[in-house]
């Protein structure tokens, strides 16, 4: 496939009942779901500790890249941000 100039974006309303915004790259979402993504960070939402929150979710990825095979040279780049609400 390669790198691609086009953005993956999406517009979403945040409601009252959202707890955590996840913005990642592809090298998380490829290798893991929406609700084992949110239930990692949401481990960390009573001390609203974010940073560790992200630590953990990319290195869950890359885990689950090595896993899948992976190599440094095929290991995709996995980037994220997290913000608990």
């Amino acid at each position: 496939c390669g790198v691609s100039a086009v953005p993956d974006v999406r517009a979403i309303s945040v409601g009252v009942a959202d707890k955590v915004l996840i913005i990642a790259s592809d090298g998380v979402w490829d290798v893991m779901g929406e609700k084992t993504a949110v239930e990692t960070c949401m481990a960390y939402a009573a001390e609203r500790d974010a940073d560790m929150a992200v630590s953990v979710l990319v290195q869950a990825s890359r885990l689950l890249w090595e896993q899948r095979g992976g190599s440094e040279t095929s290991i995709d780049d996995i980037s994220a941000v997290v913000v608990f609400l």
